[in-house]
């Protein structure tokens, strides 16, 4: 038997909801990060609850990486404060060894519901 199992196949980039990241061993990252960042009105004191996607895909060219680990500030719920709020989105991305390099692009979806 041969174990693989030290050798993990994926590296990650990690961009928290305040746009810090945390490049993963064997990476070099380079540029400013930013979160996503998402306005969210409505009359003052409302409440909401954020759905968070679980992945999406980002591609250049014939090249794919994955987006997940999706997380929010604030985190799950809401209230507006004065009637708006800025929701911050961060995430995880998988970045495979041998990974080509290029300029990749993706969308990704977040619902707020108020409640």
């Amino acid at each position: 038997l041969t174990s693989t199992s030290r050798y993990h196949p994926v590296r990650t980039i990690c961009a928290n909801p305040a746009g810090a990241r945390t490049c993963g061993g064997f990476l070099t990252c380079t540029g400013t990060p930013s979160a996503g960042a998402f306005n969210i009105t409505g009359g003052s004191g409302e409440t909401y609850t954020i759905t968070l996607p679980s992945s999406t895909t980002v591609t250049s060219g014939g090249n794919t990486m994955t987006v997940d680990t999706f997380t929010s500030t604030p985190s799950g719920t809401g209230t507006l404060t004065g009637g708006a709020e800025t929701l911050n989105v961060g995430a995880t991305l998988q970045v495979g060894i041998g990974q080509a390099t290029g300029s990749y692009t993706g969308t990704y979806s977040v619902t707020v519901n108020y409640t």
